[in-house]
């Protein structure tokens, strides 16, 4: 119980775990307590890229949501001619967090099959999706 309990540990206190190939940058800033909501803005080098919560469409980056609720989200983004990007990131109490994205066009060496990518399924998205 106790390794199990250290493993947990491990992984629920990672604040990002990218599955991105572009270039990814965050930015925190504590503005609050823990009794404040958190702020998640995400934006992107490409205008108007489909911004996914936990698999549910949120609208084009730029995109911010004002009152999210802390914890894990899993973000998706999706643009014609790029590979799409998934990560998980962490967002705690009074939190301002920023994500930027670099995209990846489609062809260029590195991305994420578009085949693989499930907005519909969030946890079966990343490298190695649709893989048996």
């Amino acid at each position: 119980m106790k390794i199990s309990g250290i493993i947990l540990c491990c992984i629920l206190c990672l604040p990002l775990v990218p599955e991105t190939r572009g270039s990814l940058r965050v930015e925190t800033e504590k503005y609050g307590n823990e009794d404040t909501s958190s702020i998640l803005i995400i934006e992107t080098d490409i205008p108007k890229t489909e911004v996914y919560l936990n698999g549910r469409y949120k609208g084009l980056t730029p995109h911010a949501e004002k009152r999210i609720a802390p914890g894990f989200w899993r973000i998706g983004l999706k643009n014609d001619g790029y590979y799409p990007e998934s990560f998980l990131i962490q967002v705690e109490p009074g939190e301002r967090k920023k994500v930027y994205v670099e995209l990846l066009p489609q062809g260029a060496a590195g991305g994420v099959d578009p085949a693989i990518m499930d907005t519909e399924n969030p946890a079966n998205t990343g490298p190695e999706a649709g893989k048996n």
